[in-house]
């Protein structure tokens, strides 16, 4: 970035040029620059079916709130990138505690991305192996409180459906169409 208080002569430039194939630092934008904003409010996908893929999984720890319903316990955090069609792609974040009391939300998610069968068991330890897996969700919007205290909108997954099967093929039989 140049200063607006300071030039340069082409001789200064012609010393520091990189040559193509040379990597380029990041330019980062000085306090005098302008700027314009690129994104605006989040996207909201209407409730109904839409098809994910989970972009990333992370381990945690919880601590519980003071007053929380959710004791401390590990969790995963997983980003889901929904495919909204026409509407666009949104991005959703799900806490999956690792408590039996949320054992049903693992076993969904498990069949929906067909690394269980319905009701098979599963360890916990499956939930490391999402990443880049795809399913299908049934999303809705859901109202929160801010942290500004205002009232905001997102999107929600409200359930995992299970991977459809295909039906079993039947066995060559000579002569029987």
């Amino acid at each position: 970035m140049v200063n607006n208080n300071q030039s340069v002569s082409s001789a200064d430039s012609a010393a520091v040029a990189l040559p193509a194939s040379a990597p380029r630092k990041p330019v980062y934008p000085d306090w005098d620059d302008e700027a314009s904003p690129t994104g605006g409010a989040a996207t909201l996908l209407p409730p109904g079916v839409y098809p994910f893929r989970i972009t990333d999984m992370k381990k945690d720890f919880y601590e519980q709130r003071p007053g929380g319903k959710v004791p401390s316990c590990h969790r995963a955090i997983l980003t889901f990138r929904i495919d909204g069609g026409d509407a666009g792609e949104v991005t959703v974040r799900e806490n999956f505690f690792v408590l039996d009391t949320f054992a049903w939300k693992v076993s969904n998610l498990l069949q929906s991305v067909g690394l269980i069968t319905p009701g098979g068991r599963f360890q916990w330890r499956q939930l490391t192996e999402v990443e880049g897996l795809s399913g299908r969700c049934e999303i809705d919007t859901q109202e929160y409180k801010g942290r500004d205290g205002k009232l905001h909108r997102k999107n929600a997954i409200t359930r995992f459906l299970e991977k459809p099967t295909c039906a079993p093929r039947k066995a060559f039989q000579k002569g029987v169409f």
